[in-house]
């Protein structure tokens, strides 16, 4: 029995839809592909998976499992039940419902029934989208994308457009999973309007430029934790340029030139109300001068009041039997400390 149920096994298929080949398998890692047709073989043969086992099957760590699941999640192909069970897409109902909308939508209707201005919005912003990006030939899941943009995320038709534009930029319209992933980013950043939209693009951009500038300022290559501390300067403090540039030239002046000392400069104009260059360079110039005095009047103590900058040792006073301590050979010295140790008076 165990040997037949091995070459059952061996010799079994698991079928594959060829929509999850040709519109979901490119935008997801080799983890996440890998998930997805071992979750395919399992529910075939009715075993359960935890993601142990797959990380074992595959030889890498459980969070990189979660994570595998997470992209499979997002791109569609699989759901979590309320009770925390996974369950497959059926990728083939979704393309039939997405046709037969598209279809019913289209029909003719009857003269008396009239568009509502919101399906007018939703299908001019369809067609410009199929026209614009996908040369009028759009597939059915990307009509399904469209409408998650529209009521689950709550977008507006022109920022659902733009970030199709943004995808295609990237070259990402490949799949909807690395859309989704931008439409959650922009969701978290309070984006639902055209201005919000463009205030936020602007941010990203100007951060963008600085760090160019400062990689060729510093000459090397901007990390991702130079781009939190740029981040911080742009969208917390509120800092032009001009004034991060400064920073950067201060931060060169020490021995170890870090971002963590350009932070703290700027960190300590802003709790000082500073918004201007002119107004940070004085307030440098004002702290140069303080140290500096603040270093002479201490090196003016340290010298005495003669300027000999030789140790005052007046009014030290030494008794008798100290004296006497220091005239002992250091041998026997040692040896008396040592006594005293073991029988301390």
């Amino acid at each position: 029995m165990r040997l037949e149920e091995k070459k059952n096994l061996l010799l079994s298929d698991t079928m594959i839809p060829d929509l999850f080949i040709s519109e979901y398998m490119v935008g997801l890692s080799a983890c996440a592909i890998q998930s997805y047709l071992y979750l395919l073989m399992a529910f075939k043969n009715q075993k359960s998976v935890s993601e142990k086992d797959l990380a074992a099957r595959f030889s890498v760590q459980v969070d990189e499992v979660k994570g595998s699941l997470a992209e499979l999640t997002l791109a569609g192909v699989i759901e979590w039940s309320d009770k925390g069970s996974l369950i497959i897409t059926d990728l083939k109902a979704i393309e039939i419902e997405g046709y037969i909308r598209l279809h019913s939508e289209n029909a003719v209707l009857p003269e008396a029934a009239a568009i509502s201005p919101e399906n007018e919005r939703r299908d001019n912003l369809a067609k410009s989208i199929e026209k614009t990006f996908f040369h009028g030939s759009m597939a059915y899941k990307w009509y399904r994308e469209m409408d998650i943009l529209l009521d689950d995320f709550k977008l507006e038709p022109q920022v659902v457009y733009k970030l199709f534009q943004v995808c295609c930029d990237r070259k990402q319209l490949g799949t909807v999973t690395q859309m989704k992933e931008l439409a959650v980013i922009w969701q978290s950043k309070g984006i639902y309007t055209l201005e919000q939209l463009s205030t936020y693009m602007g941010s990203e951009d100007e951060i963008t430029q600085t760090m160019r500038k400062i990689g060729r300022r510093l000459h090397r290559k901007m990390t991702d934790f130079d781009e939190e501390y740029v981040r911080v300067w742009i969208e917390k403090l509120k800092y032009p340029y001009e004034i991060i540039d400064f920073a950067i030239r201060k931060m060169c002046e020490y021995q170890q030139p870090t971002m963590n000392k350009a932070d703290a400069h700027l960190k300590a104009w802003f709790a000082t109300g500073i918004t201007t260059l002119a107004d940070a360079q004085k307030y440098e110039e004002d702290m140069a001068l303080k140290n500096k005095l603040s270093y002479q009047r201490d090196k003016t103590q340290r010298q005495g009041p003669d300027g000999s900058g030789k140790q005052n040792f007046q009014g030290v006073q030494y008794d008798e039997a100290f004296i006497k301590d220091l005239q002992v050979d250091p041998e026997e010295y040692l040896r008396k400390l040592q006594q005293d140790k073991i029988n301390p008076a």
